[in-house]
């Protein structure tokens, strides 16, 4: 903000002393009073007053999170360029959605976590190792089941959505020892009840999401470090 000053009294006076030396040096009387000037009757000078330029203020701009943020640790997070709905935090649906694996993958599964977002709840699928990694998610009218030997799998919740997760090696195997625990009970969220992980069975691993019923998803990846993201619209989408 530029701060306007007032003139100085010492700028003032010297202007005054001009005018009456100026006066004096001329040798003339005043005028009879029904002579007119333009000037006050005081001939004291009048300062113009300027009206300074208005301001224009610089708008104002909020951080956004880094690529390598997710929406549960911090909560805030950037998401895929979509545009919310009048009654969803964002373009979903209860349609499978696919995607497959690239850049030759190997990966490692080696943590879930969930997280809430403004009208949607998060499950974060952490993973490590080289290449995209891909996903088979929907919902399926038979219930969980292990891959191979299809025995069924006990999941919390009435809703359960499959993810099929691709593009993963054996832990151990030239990628990480670290894995997923096999079972995660969130606390504080009202649609996502469990997370189950099966493990890996030939380059693929079967995660089932317990919800309290069928909802809206939807599921993205990003990068540095991969991950494999599943948002569910919540109670409150």
């Amino acid at each position: 903000m530029r701060t306007r000053r007032a003139p100085s009294l010492l700028a003032l006076g010297a202007a005054t002393a001009l005018a009456l030396a100026a006066c004096a040096s001329g040798g003339s009387t005043a005028g009879p009073s029904g002579s007119s000037g333009s000037g006050p009757a005081d001939g004291t000078p009048t300062a113009t007053a300027s009206s300074a330029p208005p301001s224009s203020a610089s708008p104002s701009t909020s951080p956004t999170a880094g690529g390598d943020d997710d929406g549960v640790e911090p909560t805030a997070s950037p998401l895929p360029a979509d545009d919310p709905t009048d009654d969803q935090p964002f373009p979903a649906d209860l349609a499978p959605d696919l995607q497959e694996a690239g850049g030759d993958a190997r990966l490692g599964l080696t943590g879930i976590r969930v997280g809430l977002g403004e009208g949607y709840e998060r499950v974060v699928l952490d993973l490590e190792g080289t290449g995209q990694p891909g996903w088979d998610a929907q919902y399926r009218t038979t219930g969980p089941a292990q891959e191979g030997s299809g025995d069924p799998v006990e999941v919390d919740g009435d809703a359960v959505l499959w993810v099929t997760v691709t593009g993963l090696a054996y832990p151990g195997d030239g990628v990480t020892d670290v894995t997923a625990a096999p079972r995660t009970d969130p606390e504080g969220t009202e649609v996502v009840e469990e997370v189950v992980y099966d493990g890996v069975f030939e380059g693929q691993a079967q995660v089932w999401i317990g919800l309290d019923e069928q909802r809206p998803f939807r599921v993205f990846r990003l990068e540095d470090p991969a991950r494999v993201v599943i948002d569910v619209v919540g109670t409150d989408g």
